[in-house]
């Protein structure tokens, strides 16, 4: 099992709209993640420098993580395996990251009020939230 996904988010130029370039974050045609179905969407916005979100993980859940501004630090842990891996999550990078079903995770911020997108299968539930500190 993988413990995630990095998927590069590629501009699309339209020369007869110069000055700008559109980043599609999801296109049900053509779904960066087989089967994945995007029902709750939202972003966090990180108030301070250090602020920390997650220490968790999902038995359905599966999520995207797309910053919208501020660089992250992402740290996955696989629940079965242990095996852990750190991802430098950067807006200027334009990647997403997907995270499957029991993989622990942890988004630490590294910049003030930095926002981070994230497209979810499914809404935020107690009976799918458990805590993880690795």
């Amino acid at each position: 099992m993988n413990l995630e996904i990095l998927f590069e988010l590629k501009p699309r130029n339209n020369p007869n709209k110069p000055g700008r370039e559109l980043y599609v974050v999801y296109d049900k045609r053509y779904p960066i993640v087989p089967e994945f179905e995007i029902n709750y969407e939202y972003f966090v916005e990180f108030q301070d420098k250090g602020s920390v979100a997650g220490n968790h993980y999902h038995k359905t859940k599966r999520e995207i993580f797309i910053p919208i501004s501020g660089d992250f630090e992402v740290l996955l842990i696989d629940l079965a395996t242990k095996e852990t891996k750190t991802i430098d999550l950067k807006e200027s990078d334009h990647k997403a990251l997907y995270i499957p079903t029991m993989i622990a995770h942890r988004v630490t911020s590294k910049n003030e009020k930095s926002k981070l997108l994230v497209l979810a299968t499914s809404p935020n539930e107690d009976d799918d939230e458990f805590g993880y500190v690795g």
